[in-house]
């Protein structure tokens, strides 16, 4: 049953003194906090209606969201932030730590924090411990995800323990992305009273509830664990190393009984194969491209040689725009408008231009000028004296267009 308690009014002025801050780039492109102004008060107003002692966080990234949970908590006694994140380093910015946003701008609230970083919440929550009053999931939003982040923490939640979950409706905001969201499918599944925004001016409502959820978890939650490891059977979007399913087998053979975990292990069988036969397909797929490139290059190459006519030795050849001479198979290319600027009588410059030009002159206008030997002789001479100034100039002008092209197709 979804409810709105209208939890993002409840005390919304203390979202309000830092949501500059929260709003803050950390790497110009991303705010500290991914969350709405709503969502922000949202998470805050359910802090401050529960006042839960024992509070865990899974996805941390910059700190955004662990600032905001440590302004909620701060005078609250004896109450604490437990966070974990897969990696050490913020995913927007390797050169910053995980959650150093929290240390540059809150630093005066660590003293209420505790911070995990470089593995999966298995590897540590038994060092946490248990009796969590408030858990919050903000991970890959992609299978397995969530999903395997709430089944490695639940037996460490307190009995109807809230679990907060963002991102929830994020396929429809991004779906080539996240075309299957584990969040979404975890929020539909989980048992227990369910609470969502009344309305949000950041984002479009979709089906009557936003992008955040809460569930205040039923009695009898892990009696239905079963259901929620039925939910890892739908397909993955990525794996987890050996050394996650070591941790997180762990914890599940410790705290679930063996039906479970052989469910698990199947599961697990299953999508090993799975990936290794899609990194065959991709491998093949890989090798085709890099096939086709190879012969796409070689056509290329083969067009250049055919472009620039290799297989002539010798001869002069011409269109209305430039002079082709060939001398064991270099081509030299002149401009004629670059030839006729040395011929000193305009009467002659004109009609050595008009003898390119047949194209666009019917034979009844041609002229006798246009064909004398005279004018042959000189278009002979003055092609000839080019020839040794421009043969070294293109002849490196060729090399250098194979090379450029080279340097293209190795690049794509």
């Amino acid at each position: 049953m979804y409810q709105t308690q209208k939890f993002e009014y409840f005390e919304s002025e203390i979202v309000e003194k830092i949501n500059k801050e929260l709003s803050y780039e950390t790497t110009g492109k991303l705010p500290a906090n991914l969350m709405t102004n709503a969502e922000r008060k949202f998470v805050n107003g359910i802090i401050r209606t529960i006042k839960p002692k024992k509070i865990l966080e899974i996805g941390v990234a910059a700190g955004g969201g662990s600032a905001l949970i440590l302004n909620s908590i701060k005078d609250f006694d004896n109450s604490k932030l437990y966070s974990i994140d897969y990696s050490k380093y913020y995913f927007a910015d390797s050169t910053k730590e995980c959650g150093h946003f929290v240390y540059d701008h809150f630093n005066n609230l660590t003293n209420k924090w505790e911070l995990y970083t470089g593995g999966v919440a298995a590897k540590f929550i038994e060092k946490i411990g248990g009796n969590i009053d408030l858990c919050i999931l903000d991970t890959m939003h992609l299978l397995p995800g969530e999903i395997l982040d709430f089944l490695m923490v639940l037996p460490f939640l307190k009995k109807n323990a809230t679990v907060i979950l963002h991102d929830v409706i994020l396929s429809h905001f991004d779906p080539f992305y996240y075309p299957m969201s584990s969040c979404n499918m975890l929020f539909s599944s989980l048992k227990g009273e369910k609470y969502t925004i009344e309305y949000d001016n950041d984002r479009n409502l979709f089906c009557g509830i936003t992008n955040i959820g809460a569930v205040r978890l039923d009695d009898d939650i892990l009696d239905r664990v079963t259901d929620y490891f039925y939910l890892l059977t739908n397909p993955w979007s990525y794996m987890p190393t050996e050394e996650d399913f070591f941790y997180i087998k762990k914890i599940f053979s410790k705290y679930y009984n063996y039906n479970v975990n052989e469910l698990f292990n199947s599961i697990i069988s299953f999508f090993k194969i799975k990936d290794k036969e899609n990194n065959s397909i991709i491998e093949k797929n890989y090798t085709q491209l890099n096939n086709k490139i190879d012969e796409i290059n070689i056509q290329l190459n083969n067009k250049i040689k055919e472009n620039k006519n290799w297989i002539r030795l010798f001869g002069i050849y011409n269109n209305k725009y430039y002079i082709y001479v060939y001398i064991l198979c270099i081509r030299i290319t002149l401009k004629i408008t670059k030839i006729a600027w040395w011929i000193p009588v305009k009467k002659w410059r004109d009609n050595f231009r008009n003898k390119f030009n047949t194209d666009q002159t019917r034979p009844d206008q041609t002229r006798p000028d246009q064909t004398r030997p005279d004018l042959i002789f000189i278009y002979v001479a003055i092609t000839y004296v080019f020839i040794i100034i421009q043969n070294i100039k293109n002849y490196n002008l060729c090399c250098n267009t194979i090379l450029q092209h080279r340097f293209f197709i190795l690049n794509i």
